[in-house]
């Protein structure tokens, strides 16, 4: 197989060991005949608190993750593409493969990345930022998963090698799969992107074959869905499929409750349904013409607070100039005569935090629990107070 995979990934952290994966791109191109490059991606939930730092980065924050897959959820996907492929990168060997690796011992996935070309270390020993720039890219778009592969991709054909031929490692071989479908989440469909679709992005469908007809419907369906719209095109798409693979409407039916099955799962992954989650899944079973299952829940800014409530402070935030820690949100909570607490109970009565949909472990007691949540600035609205009188 002449093909290769570049693959880039956004984390948790800037060091491997403790990083985990919030976006994967995978760009599959056969440097051979030059052929037009397949694009794949998505976001991943960690189920862990992204640092602010790691979100300066790439744009991601946890808020953005909750309908996103999490690693087990595609990692027998992501496996597939890089099946019998070089992994080709820019650092990929100590930062990527590292922790790719380690994400599929996690997930139980027997699967390693072995053979792979870093261009970091035998093209060009600068960051992607400078080279990018120099080959044309957008800067802004940088540290984006794609973006990152496209700029990698060039540098590789501006040098005009094949990285096959000068990989390194024993060829990786991942084992067939029974997982039913890989349903991805877009920056377009987290609201982080005013662009639904990469004009790289291609269907893999002729790389399932060996896969049932529902599970490769399922994939095509989770394409077309990316943009969040049902055009007659995509319509098209999936009637021609389903044609040609014997799916009648009672099966495409039940297939289309499964995706958005899938959906409302991640949904309550968390135990709480936002705002911003129901209208996503609004949006997807409006398109797909099925009712929702899920509702709205009631637990964010909606607590009356009463002298004698216990209020748990989790995090800081810098607002109008201002840190607000852990001792500044203690004064403020106890000066309006509420008590204070460290840590989630059921007897909590608000939880005040960075960011409401956050996956720290208070984070996620109160959403287990029911428990209100207010982010800090809301709640300094709320109760105002000076920081210089502590």
């Amino acid at each position: 197989m002449a093909e290769v995979a570049f693959l880039d990934l956004e984390t948790t952290s800037r060091f491997p060991w403790e990083a985990r994966i919030v976006e994967i791109a995978v760009i599959i191109w056969d440097p051979e005949v030059d052929s037009k490059p397949q694009e794949w991606e998505t976001l991943v939930n960690p189920m862990v608190h992204i640092p602010e730092e790691s979100t300066k980065v790439h744009g991601i924050s946890g808020s953005d993750l909750q309908l996103a897959p999490a690693f087990p959820e595609i990692a027998e996907e992501f496996a597939r593409l890089l099946d019998r492929r070089v992994v080709v990168g820019h650092n990929i060997r100590m930062f990527d493969i590292r922790i790719a690796n380690k994400e599929f011992q996690k997930a139980n996935i027997d699967f390693q990345i072995e053979r792979y070309f870093d261009t970091y270390e035998s093209l060009d020993r600068r960051a992607l930022d400078r080279i990018s720039s120099e080959l044309g890219f957008d800067t802004a778009s940088l540290h984006t998963a794609a973006s990152d592969c496209r700029v990698t991709l060039e540098l590789v054909r501006k040098h005009g090698i094949d990285p096959g031929e000068h990989a390194v490692g024993a060829l990786h071989r991942a084992p067939r799969f029974n997982h039913r479908t890989a349903r991805t989440f877009s920056r377009y469909q987290a609201g982080l992107t005013d662009f639904p679709k990469s004009e790289l992005s291609l269907s893999m469908l002729n790389e399932l074959e060996h896969i049932d007809a529902p599970t490769r419907y399922l994939h095509l369906l989770d394409e077309v869905l990316r943009d969040l719209k049902m055009s007659d095109s995509d319509w098209e798409k999936l009637d021609a499929f389903a044609e040609a693979n014997g799916l009648y409407r009672s099966a495409r039916d039940e297939l289309h409750r499964e995706y958005l099955s899938q959906l409302e799962a991640s949904a309550l992954r968390d135990h709480v349904v936002s705002e911003e989650e129901i209208q996503t899944i609004s949006t997807v079973a409006e398109q797909l013409e099925i009712p929702l299952s899920i509702q709205l829940s009631q637990t964010e800014n909606k607590a009356e607070l009463s002298i004698g409530a216990t209020v748990v402070s989790s995090g800081s935030a810098t607002i109008g100039g201002v840190s607000w820690g852990k001792e500044e949100l203690k004064g403020v909570i106890e000066h309006h005569g509420f008590n204070w607490h460290k840590s989630v109970t059921k007897k909590t009565t608000l939880l005040i935090c960075q960011e409401l949909h956050a996956t720290t472990q208070n984070v996620m007691k109160a959403k287990k629990y029911g428990i209100p949540r207010m982010t800090i600035e809301d709640f300094l609205q709320r109760y105002p107070f000076k920081p210089d009188t502590f």
